[in-house]
């Protein structure tokens, strides 16, 4: 560790700076906030944005009463997307402060908090059965989602840099199309169907904590197989993946239904795949694989120092 002076601001409006935030730091050998600092910082942040979000259960009321389980079954869907895209927008900017003051990751889990506590104030798949929506409009609002999670792991990476433990000679290139879809991230990005497998074995009633917790399982094996697929590179697509994984998911449970959604929820035969709601699957998988990216971490790191002597033994 090192103690420095920050003369970089922390981000510019037009040709105003605001920062250093703070004049002096303690950070790690892989940059960003070192200690209390860190976890004071992403307290704030896991506050701020579950406050923020939480601004939007109002206008996801339905017409039964509660806060509606998808954008579109609430009374005002309009409206209530509206409020969402302001609220995420927020989060979004205190996301990529996070990231910038600790790493692009932790930001991504700040982020993926506040869209779950959002999540946890919402209706569950009970809600949405007996409202007479069906699978197929979740899976396209899941889709949409993905699109809408994409850009916002683009914008915290590219505002917050690339992760320090993945050099790169231009930070900038992280979040280029090229490497962007890149054959070493789309072969990371397969990892996103792991949420699959572990909503099926892990999501058993339709209680809202049980799945969203499944999906951050799934996020968590998601992070771990896509570090170790490209340890190499930079693990920005995974984030959207993830929850598209979850618009495949629902694909796959309409096309197991054999009778109306309300009759096979309560003979208990509704697929597993399609019990969660797609705020589960963004905020779940968000915060999941943030958490299996930091796990993984580790992972490559050992296996880097493993695999050292081999190659100065190999070059004698």
């Amino acid at each position: 560790m090192a103690s420095i002076m920050s003369e970089k601001p922390l981000f510019k409006l037009g040709t105003t700076s605001f920062g250093p935030l703070v004049t002096q730091l303690t950070v790690s050998p892989h940059g960003g906030l070192q200690g209390a600092a860190r976890y004071v910082v992403v307290t704030i942040g896991m506050i701020a944005t579950a406050v923020f979000m939480s601004l939007s259960v109002g206008a996801l009321q339905s017409r039964t009463g509660v806060a509606g389980p998808t954008i579109a079954a609430a009374a005002s869907p309009l409206t209530a997307g509206l409020m969402v895209l302001l609220t995420l927008m927020v989060s979004f900017l205190v996301a990529a402060i996070v990231g910038r003051l600790v790493n692009a990751v932790v930001g991504m889990f700040v982020l993926g908090w506040g869209v779950a506590v959002l999540s946890m104030q919402c209706g569950t798949v009970s809600d949405l059965v007996f409202g007479g929506w069906g699978l197929v409009p979740l899976a396209v609002e899941t889709a949409v989602w993905s699109v809408i999670v994409l850009v916002m792991s683009v914008g915290v990476f590219r505002f917050s840099g690339p992760l320090p433990d993945i050099p790169m000679d231009d930070p900038a290139d992280a979040c280029r199309p090229g490497t962007l879809f890149s054959p070493e991230a789309m072969r990371a990005s397969l990892a996103g169907l792991l949420v699959l497998v572990a909503v099926w074995f892990l999501l058993v009633n339709d209680l809202k904590g049980q799945a969203i917790g499944a999906v951050v399982v799934g996020g968590i094996l998601a992070g771990l197989g896509a570090r170790m697929l490209s340890p190499t590179a930079q693990p920005i697509l995974i984030f959207a993946t993830t929850v598209l994984a979850g618009a495949i998911g629902y694909a796959i449970a309409a096309s197991m239904q054999t009778a109306s959604l309300d009759e096979m929820f309560v003979m208990n035969t509704l697929p597993r795949l399609g019990r969660p709601m797609p705020l589960d699957y963004v905020g779940g998988s968000m915060a999941g694989v943030a958490i299996g990216l930091g796990w993984a971490r580790g992972m490559v790191e050992n296996k880097r120092r493993d695999d050292r002597p081999r190659i100065r033994s190999a070059s004698n």
